[in-house]
Order: C-alpha cells, then sequence, then structure tokens
C-alpha cells in the first residue's frame, strides 16, 4: 500500500495496477507517475507487511525543497512588470536631466561664443569670488609674529646645507 503526499491511501491489489497517473508494479513494490506535475511533488510512502507479520515503511521524497521546475515566467511576472516599470521610470528621468544639463550647456557656450565676438583679444574673467588658501609666511622670509597685544615682522636668515645624503637641509635662524 501506498500512502501519497496528499494523504491518499493506495491499497494496491494483484489485479488492478492503474489508478490514473499513478502505475504501480504488480506487488506495488514500484510506483511510477505520467507527466509529473507540482501537485506530485512531496513524500511518498510505502508500507510493506511481511510474511512475519511485522510492518515496514520506506519513504521517498521527489523535489522535496529542491528546485522549482513550474512555470518561472508565471511565478515571477509581477515582479518582472513592477523592475521593468521602475527601470523605464528612472530611465525617464536620467533622460530628462541629460537633456536638461545638455541645453543648460550649449546655452552658456553660446553666451560666451558671443562675447567673444563682442570683446576680440580679450579674456574672460569670472564674477566668481575665488577662495584660495594662501600662506604667505611659507612663501616669503617674512613672517609674523605675536606678543601680547603686538604684531611684528620677524626676517629669516637661512643657509642651505648639504647632507650626507644628497639632499638639501634648510637651518633656520630667527
Amino acid at each position: 500500500m501506498w500512502v501519497l503526499p496528499d494523504g491518499y491511501l493506495v491499497k494496491i491489489n494483484t489485479t488492478k495496477t492503474d489508478y490514473g497517473r499513478y502505475h504501480f508494479a504488480k506487488f506495488g513494490n514500484l510506483l511510477d507517475i505520467e507527466k509529473l506535475d507540482d501537485e506530485d511533488f512531496g513524500i511518498y510512502v510505502c508500507i510493506v507487511k511481511s510474511p512475519d507479520g511485522s510492518i515496514l515503511a520506506f519513504k521517498k521524497g521527489i523535489n522535496v525543497d529542491g528546485p522549482y521546475y513550474g512555470d518561472l515566467l508565471e511565478k515571477y511576472r509581477s515582479y518582472a512588470i513592477t523592475g521593468a516599470i521602475a527601470a523605464s521610470v528612472m530611465f525617464v528621468f536620467a533622460s530628462v536631466f541629460c537633456f536638461i544639463c545638455h541645453r543648460q550647456q550649449a546655452k552658456g557656450q553660446d553666451g560666451m561664443d558671443e562675447w567673444r565676438k563682442a570683446h576680440p583679444g580679450k579674456i574672460w574673467q569670472s564674477n566668481e569670488v575665488e577662495h584660495v588658501y594662501d600662506n604667505k609666511a611659507l612663501e616669503s622670509d617674512v613672517a609674523l609674529e605675536k606678543r601680547g597685544t603686538e604684531m611684528s615682522e620677524v626676517v629669516a636668515d637661512y643657509h642651505l646645507k648639504e647632507e650626507k645624503n644628497g639632499r638639501p637641509d634648510l637651518n633656520t635662524k630667527l
């Protein structure tokens, strides 16, 4: 006798061995399923009564937690549609952004060309303020020293001396 995954109990006799898509060997020890489908996946139990009266059960699984053999397009259709819509929306936003940036750049270049035609020989200077870090104390021989509330200039007296490794060494005297 066999217990199918849906709980249906099939008692095998020697005269009838076909039960729909299920085909059993003469003594029921072999099961053949025609056109295996998703609803056939699960645990099959073969229950055998031996001549000495003991009962044995053999379990066999078909695709238990295994790969999916059904229609993947049907299974993931909603996710594929959602992904396609999201990708389309992102493509439209990116295209509009690129179009606007290109248009702004073209306007700026046209304005620059007009200015150059109106002012031949002049160099374009931006009206924007540039902030540059400049440490004059490192570039010149003059440094500022603060003592109390007074600021005074200190002039550095320095000379170069060759070291053993061939690199110059700056010795500064204040």
